[in-house]
């Protein structure tokens, strides 16, 4: 197959709701959405998912690294949606020891990530699925740690791999982000790559030197990724509701475009943990009374819905439903409550996706 030919084979007009197109019989595997070149996904019979499968099993590069990336992120969306079974996405991430770039990792960790956000519910299932993700989490360092770094597109891709394989548990991921980060108190660089697996692994150990100097490092860069990496970094401390308070991050005094954005981009990134969504529940519990009553509460009420808004992908216990529910009941604008509304509507699928799947996701990785 070329994957260099991007010229569309077929178009289907507006009024077209299916289209039919010959293929040899014996032509082996077939793929479309070349490149991932257009915004769909793409579902094939038992029959092509198997023949792709064991392509990627023993030869990944026939196929282009856009499309080895889709066939996992489609396979995810297409399990999620009951379209496929789950042993195909599951099957599929077996042949990720045989893949040495960083995209295909990258969109894989998107999917079990997404998955341990909402399968949290279910303790048992959460501690099952936490163990398979750090087998595949250990394969991965040993491809990181194996691999030299060329350029800083993939540095980029390389860091939120490292960061996640430290967090599953791989020991010696935490032991070389810990001596970074030990150096980096010292006066010495971090890698890039490791820099926010190293923040992580500090922010654990809470002392009042790191919590100093990292603080200022948030304060003097100039760099709006790095601030995000520092935020998730903060996600990574125990005494998480004490270090927002006292860093200053999330001011609800003044209420501009500017620090709505700072605000946005504190909340979308301190819930990479779970401690970092009972932090800012609890944010949001105690200040909307006060942000009601504020005189500048129309201005406000934005603020309720950026936090609403980041944490409503990634709660998923009764506790913090009931509470996320209390909260969208109680707003008193009619503008807000709508918006508000809204956004429990994601909630409410992660809930009936994990009570109708959860036990499906379990047989899967049993049968491994």
């Amino acid at each position: 197959m070329d994957f260099e030919e991007l010229t569309p084979s077929v178009w289907l007009k507006p009024t077209d709701d299916h289209t039919i197109m010959t293929v040899p019989e014996d032509s082996g595997w077939i793929m479309f959405n070349i490149q991932s070149s257009g915004f769909y996904r793409v579902n094939y019979d038992e029959k092509n998912w198997k023949l792709l499968l064991i392509q990627l099993i023993t030869k990944p590069d026939r196929i282009h690294v856009l499309n080895r990336a889709q066939i996992i992120d489609d396979a995810f969306h297409l399990s999620r949606a009951a379209l496929v079974p789950y042993n195909y996405y599951t099957s599929l991430l077996e042949y990720l020891l045989m893949e040495d770039h960083v995209m295909p990792w990258n969109t894989a960790v998107t999917g079990l990530s997404s998955i341990m956000d909402a399968i949290r519910r279910y303790p048992t299932e959460y501690s099952m699925f936490k163990e398979y993700a750090k087998g595949l989490a250990d394969i991965l360092y040993d491809k990181l740690s194996g691999n030299q770094i060329h350029n800083n597109m993939t540095k980029i891709g390389w860091s939120k791999l490292f960061s996640w394989t430290c967090n599953m548990g791989n020991s010696r991921c935490a032991k070389s982000a810990s001596t970074h980060f030990d150096g980096w108190l010292n006066g010495h660089e971090i890698p890039s790559e490791m820099e926010e697996a190293a923040l992580c692994v500090g922010m654990k150990k809470a002392n009042i030197a790191a919590l100093s100097k990292v603080h200022k490092l948030y304060k003097t860069t100039r760099s709006p990724s790095q601030q995000k990496i520092i935020v998730r970094a903060l996600a990574c401390a125990e005494n998480l509701q004490t270090l927002l308070s006292h860093l200053d991050l999330m001011r609800l005094d003044v209420a501009n475009r500017g620090s709505l954005q700072s605000f946005k981009t504190v909340c979308e990134n301190v819930v990479a943990t779970p401690a970092g969504v009972k932090a800012l529940i609890g944010f949001l519990s105690r200040k909307l009374d006060t942000i009601q009553s504020s005189p500048i509460g129309d201005d406000l009420h934005k603020y309720i819905a950026v936090v609403y808004s980041a944490l409503a992908p990634k709660v998923a216990t009764d506790d913090e439903i009931i509470v996320m529910d209390k909260i969208r009941r109680s707003v008193k604008p009619a503008d807000l409550k709508t918006k508000l509304d809204d956004i429990y509507q994601k909630i409410e699928s992660n809930l009936l996706w994990m009570e109708r799947d959860h036990k499906k996701i379990m047989k899967a990785i049993i049968k491994m």
